[in-house]
């Protein structure tokens, strides 16, 4: 393995090292969101303990102890299927608290290793190891720890991953994985699954060297394997009558340079380098280095197509009222999205490939005259890489005792007591409304 992907791997294993390694007495993140993963990953590890994980689509499953018993509650939001099936060893070995800590480590290098296997099918050499470290670290992630399912981002080049190995060899034995590695991410964030569901379909109409037949194939696959789970959001759409979201927690457009609560360390020490807080939600740093070189990529015919597409991510992001989110918003299960801020995960996502095209073609016609000690293929990425640094000495950590972990157990059965109390009105009561 050269150096262009070992230094990056290192870089990765380091960061995922010191970001989550277990703290027994505290959970990754900050703010009440943390509990309520935790309390998700708890019912989904209780209901495979007594139904079986292969039960795990089956209606029984999804109820859940809150909402007042109301049916199917777990589709109220990030159900957390896919990621509590992988750490349920860890949790039946160290417990909850550790197991969340070790899967950040394992979704991180995740991440890196399906971007450094998406890149590389894409012909990207030299900057496959520094676009893996970028995107596996990127600030999107950073911001987002306390929002579990938000670290489960290796499911989106995986499929497009898969999608490049189908365009290179079509065929049903390169179909299925990729209607797998599309319809599966449900079980990790059904907000990402709708994103890979846009870039699915956009390939399908896009990606005509694919014979039709296989990129048929692909759609609907995809469809077939995401049917068990996005039904259960349908389900909850009817019960409510409507699952259509009127506000949106999107991004702004500072959010480039914005972050929630973890300043970089150049917006920390440096002086006249932007700091920006902004809400959780918002928050998608990419840096002054990715703003330049978008620049450039918009001047460039090869890269120009990638840098629109990013452009079109953060601009849906933004959400309602800013026109591209309210047309999506018509499209079936957009309508139930609240954060419309995760769209930026794909601006980051994008923005390897035409950060990768604008320096390819500066090296290749020699217009940027090589540093000393590198070239421009080495100190770009660099450059980025430490505008993603984190001041913090150590990340955020939320803290749990025993007595918040009682606490919230009672809770849990307080909303499960309160649930079989409700009773419809008396028959005297009805009569007079």
């Amino acid at each position: 393995m050269r150096g262009r992907t070992l230094v990056p791997l290192a870089l990765a294993v380091g960061y995922a090292l010191w970001t989550f390694w277990p703290q027994p007495a505290a959970l990754p993140g900050w703010g009440e969101d943390p509990y309520n993963s935790l309390w998700t990953f708890e019912d989904v590890w209780r209901q495979m303990d007594r139904l079986g994980p292969l039960h795990m689509y089956d209606r029984a499953f999804w109820e859940a102890p809150i909402f007042a018993g109301t049916p199917i509650a777990l589709a109220f939001s990030e159900n957390e299927l896919h990621a509590a099936l992988l750490l349920r060893p860890l949790q039946h070995a160290l417990g909850a608290v550790p197991a969340m800590w070790l899967g950040g480590i394992a979704l991180t290098l995740l991440a890196f290793g399906c971007t450094l296997g998406w890149l590389h099918s894409l012909g990207i050499r030299e900057l496959a190891g520094a676009g893996a470290l970028l995107f596996a670290c990127c600030g999107f992630v950073q911001s987002h720890a306390a929002h579990y399912q938000n670290l489960c981002i290796f499911v989106l080049p995986l499929a497009l991953w898969s999608w490049a190995a189908l365009e290179r060899e079509p065929g049903p034995l390169r179909a299925a994985p990729c209607a797998l590695a599309f319809g599966w991410i449900g079980g990790w964030n059904f907000h990402f699954q709708l994103f890979a569901d846009l870039m699915l379909c956009a390939l399908a109409l896009l990606r005509r060297n694919v014979p039709l037949r296989w990129r048929a194939a692909a759609l609907a696959g995809a469809a077939l394997i995401q049917a068990p789970i996005a039904l259960k959001y349908l389900e909850a759409q009817r019960q409510v009558g409507s699952f259509a979201v009127t506000l949106t927690y999107g991004a702004l457009p500072q959010s480039v340079l914005g972050t929630s609560m973890r300043p970089t360390l150049l917006q920390q020490y440096l002086p006249g380098y932007p700091r920006v807080e902004v809400p959780i939600e918002a928050a998608g740093f990419l840096g002054i280095s990715w703003c330049a070189l978008l620049v450039v990529a918009l001047a460039r015919r090869g890269a120009r197509g990638w840098a629109i597409a990013a452009l079109l991510s953060f601009w849906a992001a933004l959400g309602l009222g800013y026109g591209l989110f309210d047309l999506l918003h018509l499209l079936p299960g957009f309508a139930g999205l609240r954060a419309a801020g995760r769209f930026q995960v794909l601006t980051a996502l994008f923005g390897l490939l035409f950060t990768a095209g604008v320096l390819s073609a500066a090296q290749a016609s020699n217009s940027v005259a090589p540093t000393k000690g590198g070239s421009v293929i080495d100190d770009t990425p660099s450059r980025s890489f430490a505008e993603l640094l984190n001041a913090s000495s150590r990340p955020s950590a939320l803290p749990i005792t025993n007595a918040t972990l009682a606490s919230s157990v009672r809770h849990r059965e307080s909303l499960a007591a309160r649930s079989r109390v409700v009773q419809p009105l008396p028959r005297s009561s009805s009569a007079t409304m």
